[in-house]
């Protein structure tokens, strides 16, 4: 291994074994960073393909296979292969476009800013962007829950004496907390709650609800923010009567 090597290895981030970078004959980019410990997981971004692909940090699987490797993602629910090497040849596929083949780029590889890519990477995965591209779409539950929440809306809306908005942060809810879960149940304590409250505390305008590991109720301003839990609906009224917002 020769000294300039090393160099080009020290300078990686933390947890990122390899960069690789391939370009379209149409001026397609893919950016892959293979990371630590044995390169089985790459954050993988694809860029100029004008789909809904287009600027993700993809969070990817690496399997190895008899002529090269895949990597993959999730989209609508389901594995999503994104791109598959087969020998000498590397093929992207993006949803809704056809697939294209790339060639691996040195210049654009040594321009790639890996501490960047893994920062959007984060940011993507907390405002959502990710999760939206990887869970199914689920347009019956949505409309759903959207309804139970607009009367909620109105609900709040008359106790507060001033325009209320309830929604949903959806890209927190899983799947499978979609398939089995009554979101609303898990939500609506919260509701329950600020009407009997509103009034005798600061003004608030909206009340979103997201889903994770432990309740909490913050606000952000005039915007609450309700977290509930899978078991919400049995514990989110104990936890409530003991907060300090709104």
């Amino acid at each position: 291994m020769n000294a300039l090597w090393l160099v080009a290895l020290a300078a990686l981030p933390e947890g990122v074994q390899s960069v690789k970078a391939y370009k379209g004959k149409d001026g397609q980019t893919v950016e892959v960073l293979r990371l630590s410990p044995k390169g089985e997981r790459a954050a993988v971004r694809v860029r100029g393909t004008d789909s809904a692909i287009d600027g993700l940090v993809l969070d990817c699987a690496v399997s190895n296979e008899r002529t090269g490797a895949r990597l993959s993602t999730r989209h609508e629910g389901a594995e999503w292969s994104v791109l598959v090497q087969d020998g000498e040849r590397f093929t992207v596929f993006v949803p809704q476009r056809p697939d294209f083949r790339v060639a691996y780029d040195e210049a654009t590889a040594k321009a790639v800013d890996a501490a960047a890519i893994l920062s959007e990477q984060k940011a993507q995965r907390a405002d959502g962007r990710l999760a939206t591209f990887e869970q199914k779409s689920w347009p019956y539950l949505w409309k759903k829950y959207g309804g139970k929440a607009e009367a909620a809306a109105g609900v709040l809306t008359k106790a507060c004496g001033h325009p209320v908005t309830v929604g949903f942060e959806w890209h927190t809810f899983p799947d499978d907390v979609m398939a089995d879960v009554d979101v609303w149940k898990q939500c609506e304590p919260v509701v329950q709650h600020l009407a009997s409250r509103c009034g005798k505390g600061q003004r608030f305008d909206s009340v979103k609800c997201a889903l994770g590991s432990d309740l909490a109720l913050t606000r952000d301003g005039a915007a609450l923010r309700f977290v509930t839990t899978r078991d919400g609906a049995k514990k989110a009224g104990a936890f409530l009567s003991g907060s300090k917002q709104p």
